[in-house]
């Protein structure tokens, strides 16, 4: 029994330094649901699409074109998260296009089946393939959160006249903004240093004396 225990220790131990070294932050493990975008469905599981005939999605604003045709479920998700107002998505699979929603997805229809690809094979099974579903963006933002940098400026020193001490002052900006849920801690405070200090006047010319 004592070899089983030990075993069983080095198994957690090895899945605790899996879940440290991951890419993840701490609670978004890869297969969690919170940061993957959810497809809509009806009461009875069926994939939904849009009604092009209703409000919002007769104003062509509220429905933006994604120019990469081969940007994949994931990406699209994440520059969703990057768009002010997106709040979901919409992928043709026949067309392979896909559009940002900048307004809530609200009435839907139910898809009818892919005209090019009415079946498809997914993990050994055969499965009806929608011709547009749209989908909600996920509930957590997939991307990693960006903590602010700040940045040191150091200006010239405040006076350059001789036997005349000075300062110089580092002040901080804003390097890289907070992105993905990131924080900005507060700027470091701005610091002075004594500067030309040791700038002693040229000596008297010999015209002085005479």
């Amino acid at each position: 029994m004592d070899w089983l225990i030990v075993f069983l220790v080095a198994v957690v131990l090895l899945i605790l330094f899996m879940r440290i070294t991951s890419s993840y932050t701490a609670g978004t493990p890869a297969n969690d649901r919170s940061v993957i975008s959810q497809p809509v469905f009806d009461s009875s599981g069926n994939y939904q699409d849009i009604d092009p005939t209703v409000a919002p999605w007769t104003t062509a604003a509220n429905y933006v074109l994604e120019p990469d045709s081969t940007m994949t479920w994931s990406a699209s998700n994440a520059k969703c998260w990057t768009m002010p107002n997106c709040v979901g998505i919409r992928h043709n699979f026949d067309t392979h296009q896909t559009w940002y929603l900048m307004q809530p997805i609200g009435t839907t229809r139910t898809s009818v089946p892919s005209v090019n690809n009415p079946t498809v094979q997914y993990n050994g099974a055969s499965y009806t393939l929608p011709l547009a579903i749209v989908a909600n963006k996920s509930t957590q933002d997939p991307a990693a959160p960006v903590n602010c940098t700040w940045t040191p400026t150091t200006g010239a020193c405040s006076t350059s006249a001789c036997n005349t001490p000075g300062t110089v002052t580092t002040t901080y900006t804003i390097g890289t903004p907070a992105a993905h849920g990131g924080v900005c801690s507060p700027a470091p405070a701005s610091t002075s240093v004594p500067c030309n200090t040791n700038n002693q006047c040229p000596w008297v010319p010999p015209g002085f004396f005479q």
